[in-house]
């Protein structure tokens, strides 16, 4: 990427996430530094996010609490969006670290977003992604509403790119997931859910996957905040309660209408104030909040939380005290959801392959990914928060990973290369794949982050499908280095390579023990006229032995994680489908069933163990 981007100098990368990158960088006319949000070519280009920064009025919004938007183009074909730079952090990382917020704390944040709303709704603007993500906290306290990136005018539907919706799943209003036409009470409801989650540390939601995130929404079985604190004012819980309401008429009908409860309910102890807002025109400034104005507001949100908890109001002065502000600079942090006792695989069920993930007894599929690429080759990280997966979305295919809710899907590897079959390593540290960037195909590592690319294997021919031992010090991988293709074992620094199978037949796609004792491999050893089926040997390539045995291919076995069942794909009832079988090669069970391809079946960790 160029250093310059017109008159902006690149100075470091401060963020990245599924549609852009954000740098650093000085505006070289001012001399003051930006944060430049870097789209990439083919979001902008359907989503129209450009188009709609500067036909909708985004380039002129001012207010204290949103972060500015300076400036938007397109660079040698590289759309951009320049912002006011915020030296503080987001709230996602601030309750990920606290586990939860104080009832003073959540307030004070609660208020800010109050005026950014009020003011945007004024200008029949509708945020449609307001979670902790994309709430900035500066050095001085002060809340900055960020990303307008899917911002839309009142009562407007927007098609995207991939016939779903735009936003967060766990914060978009029902309607909003229900591709309805949107108003203020959208923001509303997504607001409902930010407070919830900074009182409590987490969404009302317990399902994490789409379709069960889909059936609470829109039947509001939402978990009571008061099981998770008790100290919680019930006027505040009856906020939050009025703005997650299902039906967005049963919500509050507008910013004014929250203060005007919360204003009502306690006479002269204001809870909240008029937003601070005198515009005279879009193109003029608005006066910023002062520190002394904060610490007022403050003041006030505190001795209201002290006296609705029941205690004394000398203790607003140690309250107060008790608040810090975060100095650290914004980063990108991952939603925490862990997935335990599911499969992941990849279907064509909706047209391209996809990834998907389900339970271990095949219920609860649901559809990670969604785009008119191909996606491939799902692998779980050791702790369950993370998949890789190989994607073709930005022309090529390259190595990505994203939180096992889909979310946060982001690219690791970036170059014109083929890249394919990433696996993380037992410890959670790297990632091996395979890449024909040197001329042939090779094995690489990285770490998780996608830096420090290093190349394992370096032959003529090719070498494919790395799979990490338990321990983590060796890795088996397939090639094609003596002509047919054939299962070896590595150390993971690439040294001491050594052939386990050895016939005139294909032996594929290696997959260890959850032991370490065993491999499991595909072949099409016995004669079948190219029919794969599921072997298993011992890691030193003795005791080679059939698990299945059918005239259709058995493909891609993958351990449980207690090591008892092999989850693999066959095409035994006409297309590809996942199964499950014990290691023995008993008990096979399906564990899909659609007239599309299912396949590249695996296991996240389990509930008992990793």
């Amino acid at each position: 990427m160029d250093n310059q981007i017109s008159h902006y100098k690149i100075i470091s990368k401060i963020a990245s996430g599924g549609m852009a990158n954000v740098f650093l960088a000085l505006d070289t006319t001012t001399n003051t530094k930006v944060a430049i949000k870097i789209l990439k070519e083919e979001v902008s280009a359907k989503e129209k996010i450009l188009e709609r920064f500067t036909q909708e009025g985004l380039l002129n919004l001012n207010h204290p609490n949103i972060v500015k938007i300076l400036d938007a183009g397109v660079h040698e074909k590289t759309p951009y969006i320049v912002m006011e730079y915020i030296e503080g952090r987001d709230l996602e990382a601030l309750i990920k670290d606290k586990k939860r917020l104080s009832v003073p704390e959540a307030l004070s944040i609660f208020n800010q977003l109050l005026s950014a709303l009020s003011y945007i709704h004024g200008l029949s603007i509708i945020h449609r992604d307001i979670k902790p993500k994309n709430i900035l906290i500066d050095k001085s306290g002060i809340v900055k509403l960020s990303d307008f990136g899917i911002a839309k005018s009142f009562n407007s539907l927007v098609e995207t790119s991939v016939g779903g919706y735009l936003g967060a799943p766990a914060y978009s209003s029902p309607e909003q997931m229900d591709r309805k036409p949107l108003d203020a009470r959208s923001d509303i409801y997504s607001l409902g859910i930010t407070l919830y989650e900074m009182l409590s540390g987490v969404t009302p939601f317990s399902s994490t996957s789409i379709p069960n995130l889909l059936k609470e929404k829109f039947t509001g079985s939402y978990r009571q905040i008061g099981t998770f604190r008790a100290d919680i004012p019930p006027l505040i819980v009856s906020v939050i309660e009025k703005c997650t309401a299902v039906n967005p008429k049963d919500r509050f009908g507008s910013i004014t209408e929250i203060m005007s409860a919360l204003n009502s309910s306690y006479g002269s102890d204001t809870f909240i104030t008029t937003p601070i807002l005198k515009t005279q025109g879009s193109a003029k400034k608005v006066a910023f909040i002062s520190i002394v104005a904060v610490a007022v507001m403050l003041t006030v949100i505190i001795i209201l939380a002290v006296k609705l908890s029941g205690r004394s109001e000398d203790m607003a002065a140690a309250a107060l005290s008790t608040i810090k502000v975060e100095t650290t600079v914004p980063e990108t942090t991952a939603a925490k959801v862990a997935a335990r006792d599911k499969i992941a695989f990849v279907s064509d069920r909706d047209g391209n392959y996809e990834i998907y993930i389900m339970n271990i007894d095949g219920s609860g599929q649901a559809r990670l990914v969604s785009n008119s690429a191909e996606d491939w080759y799902p692998s779980f990280s050791p702790d369950g928060f993370k998949i890789t997966f190989v994607s073709n979305r930005d022309g090529n295919y390259q190595i990505y990973s994203m939180n096992t809710d889909g979310s946060e899907q982001t690219r690791l590897t970036n170059n014109y290369a083929e890249e394919w079959y990433p696996s993380f390593s037992p410890d959670g540290s790297k990632i091996a794949f395979m890449s024909d960037r040197d001329g042939n195909a090779g094995l690489y590592i990285m770490n998780i982050d996608g830096s420090e690319q290093k190349r394992l294997t370096n032959n003529s021919l090719s070498d494919y499908k790395p799979s990490f031992s338990p321990e983590g010090s060796k890795i088996a991988f397939m090639s094609n280095r003596d002509k047919n293709t054939e299962i070896y074992l590595m150390n993971i620094n690439g040294m001491n390579q050594s052939r386990l199978t050895n016939n005139m037949s294909e032996d594929w796609y290696p997959a260890f023990s959850p032991s370490g004792s065993k491999i499991a491999f595909m072949s099409d050893r016995d004669g079948n006229n190219g029919i794969f089926e599921i072997y298993i040997m011992n890691i030193d390539g003795s005791g080679q032995m059939n698990l299945t045995n059918n005239t259709s291919d058995d493909q891609v076995p993958f351990f449980s994680p207690d090591g008892s069942k092999i989850a693999f794909s066959s095409k035994r009832s006409g297309n590809n489908e996942v199964y499950l079988m014990n290691i023995d090669g008993s008990g096979v069970i399906k564990l899909t069933d659609n007239p599309a391809d299912d396949w590249q079946p695996s296991f996240s960790p389990s509930r008992a163990g990793n």
